[in-house]
């Protein structure tokens, strides 16, 4: 029960400081005339989700403010603080803990998750498309840590299923909060192979670094993403425009074009 509040309090002072560094941008009307959206995002999705905000500033004379982040790193902010509009976590896991909360007000499916294997650009290690290359001794890898977002959460199920979770994490060099992480150690050539969600190799600064292995099964289903209209939005209108604008068909092709598919079903 410590070890949990003390990851609290830490998720809730990583998250302050990114409300302070993060993605501001100005608002096309003068400030004095801007209403303000609070959003929670976790990284995997922030640049549909960005693009979204962009175009919608300037249509709706607003300001649009995305926190950005691990999904369990967001979701204890949102639970301690309270506070914002619209939250968009990796996993469903989150918004069933945010429902418990009394903090859901509706959701809508924007695509899909799903977890794969990962590697760096051109298989340096020519390493095997399957599962069990995660206990391969001559591999480093490192993976999500299930208490501290959405991606470390469906790692552990996926090796949870396959019977070899304590063996992968025991040989994992280190655990990292979210998809980010996974990503950078990657690049840096820290590790050789993780597993990690199948939209983080269609970002920009990550095509050309990051390749999915593709195996002959899927490690996992595909899982919906989903955008959360929260109860304790301060701009109700305002939230639910761009609770639309996010949720319509455009905006759906968007998320589709930046890796989160869902086979053409939502």
């Amino acid at each position: 029960m410590f070890n949990r509040y003390v990851k609290v309090i830490i998720a809730v002072l990583i998250v302050a400081s990114i409300v302070v560094v993060g993605m501001h941008r100005k608002s096309s009307a003068p400030d004095e005339l801007s209403r303000e959206l609070l959003i929670y995002c976790g990284n995997t999705m922030i640049e549909p989700l960005s693009q979204i905000a962009e175009q919608f500033e300037k249509e709706h004379a607003c300001i649009v403010k995305i926190i950005k982040g691990g999904s369990g790193e967001l979701y204890d902010c949102l639970k301690v603080n309270r506070l914002g509009d619209l939250f968009l976590p990796g996993s469903e896991d989150y918004i069933e803990k945010a429902r418990q909360e009394g903090l859901v007000a509706e959701t809508q499916v924007v695509g899909c998750n799903q977890a794969v294997l990962m590697v760096r650009k051109g298989n340096p290690k020519n390493i095997q498309a399957e599962l069990n290359s995660i206990l391969d001794p001559g591999l480093r890898t490192v993976l999500g840590d299930p208490e501290m977002g959405s991606v470390g959460r469906e790692s552990r199920a996926i090796l949870e299923a396959a019977g070899i979770y304590a063996g992968a994490f025991r040989k994992a060099l280190f655990l990292t909060p979210d998809t980010k992480g996974l990503s950078q150690v990657l690049s840096d050539d820290v590790a050789d192979l993780t597993i990690s969600w199948r939209a983080t190799a269609f970002r920009l600064e990550a095509q050309s670094m990051l390749e999915i292995l593709p195996t002959s099964l899927p490690i996992s289903k595909p899982h919906k993403l989903k955008l959360v209209l929260l109860n304790c939005a301060g701009e109700v209108a305002l939230a639910r425009l761009f609770f639309a604008a996010v949720t319509s068909v455009d905006g759906r092709a968007l998320f589709a074009a930046h890796g989160f598919s869902c086979g053409g079903r939502l």
